[in-house]
């Protein structure tokens, strides 16, 4: 365990290391969420579920997400669903 003072980009408010997945939100080394893994509104990268954002998080509904999101088809439906050929 290290101990800077606070939340930092190696260390989160409670002395641990930052590690997405911990449980622990650390904003300042770029998490937006930390639900111990993928939930609804968290994807597993820490980052919050939004279509287009390249990555599936199949909890929050999505079957494919191929990073598009304009209202074109990619590989994927605009709404992260099975692009219908």
């Amino acid at each position: 365990m290290s101990d800077d003072s606070g939340e930092s980009l190696t260390c989160d408010a409670d002395c641990r290391a930052v590690t997405c997945g911990d449980g622990t939100i650390n904003a300042t080394a770029g998490e937006a969420c930390d639900d111990s893994g993928e939930s609804a509104t968290c994807d597993a990268d820490c980052t919050a579920v939004s279509c287009g954002d390249g990555v599936v998080n199949s909890t929050a509904g999505e079957v494919c997400d191929d990073g598009i999101n304009d209202g074109s088809s990619g590989t994927c439906a605009p709404d992260c669903s099975a692009a219908i050929p």
